[in-house]
């Protein structure tokens, strides 16, 4: 059993990193944790720039944790 858990496995090819297409801009929130005082600000950065893009798509993705642990989850939520 213990040979099997330190026995050479096959070295697999690296990959390469994902990319956002070009006519895309994206932003990513990450861990925003109850935080909607930092959030408010940041989210109207983000629409600003998104506004003056040139690309075609625009995205925006938070993902992480929305509330736990900061004093407004509730904000987070509605904002």
């Amino acid at each position: 059993m213990i040979a099997r858990l330190f026995k050479s496995r096959t070295v697999r090819p690296i990959r390469r990193p994902a990319r956002a297409p070009e006519d895309a801009a994206v932003w990513v929130i990450g861990d925003i944790h109850g935080t909607a005082d930092l959030l408010r600000p940041l989210l109207q950065a983000v629409g600003e720039d998104l506004e003056r893009t040139t690309q075609s798509r625009r995205v925006l993705v938070c993902l992480g944790d929305y509330i736990d642990r900061g004093p407004d989850s509730r904000g987070v939520l509605d904002s």
